[in-house]
């Protein structure tokens, strides 16, 4: 009688059917989810000569497995609570069409500070009422991102000033560079040509934390020189917004930089509209090609 009892209740158990209380509690807290706290914005600011607003917050992120990434999104709304379309397609700050930024990472520091150019907003001059929409998602592996269960402060209304935006398209007729690199060394280990540099330039707006790489040109092999005929695309800036063109030597993983200007799109007009040849860095001739559009 004793072993059919037992038989019965390990079966039971197996089953499920005598689980503790908790287990299926406990399973259930196992959720990714987000909770925000402590919204604020700091709009109409200077950052890295970059004029926009700054969205910082306190995250708390709950994972079922340490090893996924957790990603955070701040995306602007308009007056009217639609999403505000982003005016440059290669831009970092372009989420999925929208106007915003991404922050991710293993570890997230709180106070999350997330910088938005104005440049970014597809939004009229002036003074300007938007909303400030915080969501997440989680990515475990390769896979897809899945949303997160959001919580909290995720909503924040203010206004921003929004300057005028400027529209420009750049080309480098011309550009040489020196011979050795910083370190008076070959710009590659090839033999022959193959020790000379693969030019490319690009157009960064920011740095750091939030440099944003709106062109890159094609890439000129094994050269000292080179020139292209092409325009960018249509790059889009607010007005005193500091443009850093740099020329660099192409890498597998991490380009080398050869030489960086930085100046706002007037000063940029000037040069190109003298026909001089510049020079900086390890860049000891370059002329340039502005377009307004």
């Amino acid at each position: 009688m004793k072993k059919t009892i037992f038989f019965v209740l390990t079966a039971l158990f197996l089953c499920g059917a005598l689980l503790p209380a908790n287990a299926d509690a406990g399973e259930e807290k196992k959720k990714d989810t987000l909770e925000i706290s402590a919204l604020k914005a700091e709009p109409d600011i200077v950052f890295n000569g970059i004029t926009g607003m700054r969205i910082t917050f306190h995250a708390k992120i709950d994972k079922k497995e340490s090893s996924a990434v957790p990603l955070i999104y701040a995306v602007v709304f308009d007056k009217n609570n639609r999403p505000v379309k982003a005016a440059l397609e290669s831009s970092n700050h372009n989420i999925n069409g929208s106007a915003g930024c991404e922050k991710s990472g293993f570890i997230l520091r709180n106070p999350v500070k997330m910088f938005i150019p104005y440049y970014v907003p597809a939004l009229p001059q002036g003074k300007q009422q938007i909303t400030i929409k915080i969501s997440g998602a989680i990515r475990y592996g390769i896979s897809d991102p899945q949303p997160l269960k959001c919580s909290g402060e995720t909503c924040l209304d203010f206004s921003i000033n929004k300057p005028g935006a400027r529209k420009f398209r750049v080309m480098a007729r011309e550009i040489r560079v020196d011979e050795k690199n910083l370190h008076d060394n070959n710009w590659d280990s090839g033999g022959g040509r193959g020790r000379l540099p693969d030019l490319r330039y690009k157009v960064v707006l920011g740095s750091h934390a939030n440099r944003d790489m709106v062109y890159a040109s094609p890439v000129v092999k094994n050269s000292l020189s080179a020139g292209w005929v092409d325009f960018s695309g249509e790059i889009t800036v607010s007005a005193e917004d500091i443009i850093t063109i740099i020329v660099c030597d192409k890498d597998t993983m991490v380009d080398d930089p050869i030489g960086r200007l930085k100046r706002n799109v007037d000063d940029l007009k000037k040069i190109a509209d003298s026909k001089k040849k510049i020079h900086f860095g390890l860049v000891n001739t370059c002329l340039l090609d502005i377009e307004n559009q």
